[in-house]
């Protein structure tokens, strides 16, 4: 759905379309394009009311700017058009099938390419995104992103594999910044890792959602603005830098918002409700993708593996049992049957036994033998009386369990560290 008779890609924006968010004035590329883009699977026929209503709240809070619907047909026509001149990124995305992993690919690409605001299909436009940024920023600001997640002085959840973690349902940005240049650098050489790694090609690569998030998804954006942060400004720019921001933050020319700016509603990360000022984006969080990547999806390869492996295991483990219990049983029986022999023998013949052992063991002692019990073992060359540690007194297995609980036990300090 487009305001104007121009084809999908073709940019026809003039200096009367772009504008800078104050009446000071204008510098060269002080501005951001006035366009919305969204994507969607079958274009608006496909969409249902709630659809309707939430891309109505963004058409009606920014009536200058132009509203850009792309499906998965005409994102890749734009591909083809825009990036003509850039055969690995053509090559890449009319090659990748999976539609997740498109949709994140085409939202970098287009704000590279254009430039202007892309936001989810599944949000709500607040404030106008020309009250977006303050004032004393408005100049020097060519990004904008907005904190999804942020652990805080808490313990990360297992749901997230960063500490602190920017959205990518609404990304703002001016056409041509590194940011976007880097991350899509970044997608290209995560999807050939991923491939490589399934020994696939990209048309074939199955990501299951933690691979979606890493390879595509806002876990991969995050590391690139921290990446990008650290290389513009010196230092180690990381999570710790902005963890708990109250108040807009400019670095370098990235405009960084606290939680609630585009993540409001959120039962985390300290957010504020939709109903609050400094909120600019609700997300709805349909997140229909998640249905087709599964936490646990593998590639079919790696699944029968699995399967073969988990199997041997417990073939293992049963022979393991097989072998104790019939160890046990024939102990038991043999016990038995020295019991009932023992039974039938006179008490006189049984201390004459244990008389017999005594001698023995005094005997042994006179020769300088060495008597072993648990606490003690043999060096194998010399024969010496060497001190044992508590696991002598384990079972192979029980001293692996031991030795693997030492290792954990070790990981976990260094984390803490």
């Amino acid at each position: 759905m487009r305001n104007d008779s121009q084809p999908p890609g073709i940019d026809s924006t003039t200096e009367s379309d772009r504008h800078p968010f104050t009446n000071a004035t204008r510098k060269q590329r002080t501005y951001f394009p006035r366009k919305i883009w969204q994507t969607s699977k079958t274009g608006p026929g496909g969409l249902d009311d709630g659809d309707r209503d939430a891309i109505r709240s963004w058409t009606k809070l920014n009536q200058k700017w132009r509203y850009e619907s792309m499906t998965q047909y005409s994102a890749e026509s734009y591909v083809r058009e825009r990036f003509a001149d850039r055969p690995e990124i053509l090559e890449i995305f009319t090659d990748l099938q999976d539609p997740i992993l498109r949709a994140d690919m085409i939202r970098y690409l287009i704000l590279l390419g254009d430039g202007g605001l892309y936001t989810d299909l599944d949000t709500k436009s607040l404030k106008p995104i020309e009250d977006w940024v303050p004032p004393e920023y408005q100049e020097d600001t060519n990004v904008v992103v907005g904190i999804e997640y942020d652990r805080l002085t808490d313990f990360r959840w297992n749901d997230w594999t960063l500490d602190l973690q920017f959205s990518t349902w609404a990304l703002l940005a001016k056409p041509h910044h590194p940011l976007l240049e880097y991350t899509v650098q970044k997608v290209i050489r995560g999807l050939k890792t991923l491939a490589l790694k399934q020994e696939r090609t990209i048309s074939g690569v199955k990501a299951s959602r933690e691979e979606v998030l890493d390879t595509t998804g806002p876990a991969l954006f995050t590391r690139s603005v921290f990446e990008v942060l650290s290389q513009s400004t010196g230092t180690n720019f990381t999570w710790t830098n902005v963890t708990n921001l109250k108040e807009p933050r400019l670095v370098d020319d990235i405009l960084i918002l606290p939680i609630t700016a585009f993540g409001c509603g959120q039962w985390h990360s300290n957010a504020g409700n939709p109903e609050e000022e400094t909120a600019m984006v609700q997300h709805l969080f349909k997140g229909s993708w998640k249905v087709d990547h599964p936490v646990d999806e593998k590639p079919e390869e790696e699944e029968h593996k699995d399967k073969e492996h988990k199997e041997e295991e417990a073939n293992e483990s049963l022979e393991e049992v097989s072998l104790e219990v019939h160890a046990e049983q024939s102990s038991t029986a043999h016990q038995k049957q020295f019991s009932e022999a023992d039974s039938e023998r006179q008490p006189q013949d049984l201390q004459e036994d244990k008389n017999k052992d005594v001698g023995k063991e005094l005997g042994d002692r006179r020769k300088g033998a060495l008597t072993v019990d648990r606490s003690y073992n043999l060096d194998g060359e010399g024969g010496q009386e060497v001190q044992d540690d508590q696991s002598a007194q384990l079972n192979p297995h029980e001293s692996q369990a031991l030795h693997r609980m030492k290792q954990l036990s070790h990981k976990g300090h260094e984390r803490d560290e």
